[in-house]
């Protein structure tokens, strides 16, 4: 079981601490993952945007903390974890993205407040969501632990979701009326496929900088 990168930072260090507050930032977007999606397949929720935003200044909060703790780790060590701190700067970008797309999902269920029918996609919609809740979990333990297969496997299950949503999104938008007008469930899933595919991506960023080369990163190999 081979380790790589973030599992060589078991160091009481500074930057060990800016990879513990990046698992907090991961775990936090992946309950407002939770949230949204449960906002989406339940009818008569209650809105959830203020939840959301209230966790998502949490995330940012710690990419700000991340940010001055890789500064202060790299002004103490004399840049000895230069290419540590800079991994860490790129993933906790990518886990501010992530919230700032389950937003965007939050929202599609205040535009659509009525329960959303996807008829022949419904299949679809929710292996997307159960790998990308599938993504959510192995990132984490990713970073928790820094074994390289599980971050291989992160990038197999993001290949599969953006290749669900690519497909179906083209399929969504071939629909034909005599009118050339699209029903508003298909331009929610057109909406909803194009955000979980930008979660995932953003997850498959962080599963990246385990496997590859710093100029590598968000690559998948």
């Amino acid at each position: 079981m081979a380790t790589g990168f973030f599992g060589l930072l078991k160091d009481p260090s500074l930057v060990n601490a800016s990879r513990q507050r990046a698992l907090e930032m991961l775990r936090t977007t992946h309950e407002m993952f939770r949230i949204v999606v449960q906002a989406l397949q339940e009818d008569a929720n209650p809105p959830v945007q203020d939840k959301l935003r209230l966790l998502d200044q949490q995330v940012n909060q710690g990419q700000q903390e991340v940010r001055q703790k890789v500064f202060e780790a790299l002004s103490l060590s004399q840049h000895k974890d230069l290419l540590a701190g800079l991994r860490l700067l790129n993933i906790v970008i990518d886990l501010e993205r992530i919230g700032d797309y389950t937003k965007n999902l939050a929202e599609l269920d205040a535009l659509f407040p009525r329960e959303l029918n996807f008829g022949e996609y419904a299949s679809v919609v929710q292996e997307v969501i159960d790998k990308t809740g599938q993504l959510f979990t192995l990132t984490h333990t990713v970073i928790e632990r820094g074994v390289v297969d599980d971050a291989q496997r992160g990038l197999a299950i993001y290949q599969r979701v953006s290749l669900l949503c690519d497909s179906h999104i083209r399929l969504a938008l071939q629909y034909d009326t005599e009118h050339d007008s699209v029903p508003r469930d298909l331009v929610a899933l057109v909406l909803l496929l194009r955000y979980m595919k930008r979660v995932a991506a953003h997850l498959k960023n962080v599963c990246s900088a385990e496997v590859n080369p710093f100029h590598r990163i968000g690559y998948r190999g």
